[in-house]
């Protein structure tokens, strides 16, 4: 590599990084350096990678800004920290987790980080169903529902809500800066549709 191991332990004590493996790119967080380079990995647990090799099988990315459907929570947004920019790749330390309506940060790990590099944003029936079960749901990285009163529900732009959607599912933005926004990803004619 063209840092030493010094600075490679710097940039990446604690962070998490994808690695080419035999079974395709895992996602895995840097512990320890000894003789070799150690990662913890949720699917294959201890991996050592000699310093010379890190290189060759590292993968910095960071997760896209968006929201995300995470853990039991009601959607959460996905953003990067900028004052704490020396990691190089997602940590504690870098990047932040908030959940809708409580605003708490949760913690960055293998399963938060997994769900965001790899969403599942729900269809129309299975949104329904989980906005009753936990309250609400990111239907994509920039819009999310909650339950609201009436059998309708609150829609959001990450973690702002801008709107409504009522219980014929036709849409109302109150946030009108963003209208084309909701109208690109909801059609034109404003109705939720599957």
């Amino acid at each position: 590599m063209d840092i030493t191991l010094d600075d490679f332990i710097q940039k990446y004590q604690n962070a998490y990084v994808f690695l080419k493996t035999k079974q395709g790119d895992i996602l895995a967080k840097f512990e320890e350096a000894t003789d070799n380079l150690i990662f913890y990995s949720a699917e294959l647990g201890e991996i050592y990678i000699t310093f010379d090799n890190a290189k060759k099988v590292i993968i910095t990315k960071f997760p896209k800004i968006g929201i995300y459907n995470v853990g039991e929570y009601l959607f959460s947004l996905v953003y990067r920290v900028p004052e704490k920019q020396f990691k190089a790749s997602p940590c504690n330390k870098n990047t932040a987790i908030k959940t809708v309506y409580l605003h708490n940060k949760l913690d960055i790990n293998h399963d938060t980080l997994s769900e965001t590099f790899n969403p599942n944003f729900p269809t129309k029936p299975e949104a329904k169903k989980l906005c009753v079960a936990r309250g609400g749901v990111a239907l994509s990285d920039k819009f999310g529902i909650t339950l609201s009163d009436k059998n309708e529900y609150d829609l959001y732009y990450h973690l702002n809500k801008i709107g409504n959607i009522n219980s014929t599912d036709l849409i109302t933005v109150e946030y009108t800066p963003l209208l084309q926004e909701v109208k690109d990803f909801f059609g034109d004619d404003l109705v939720w549709k599957s």
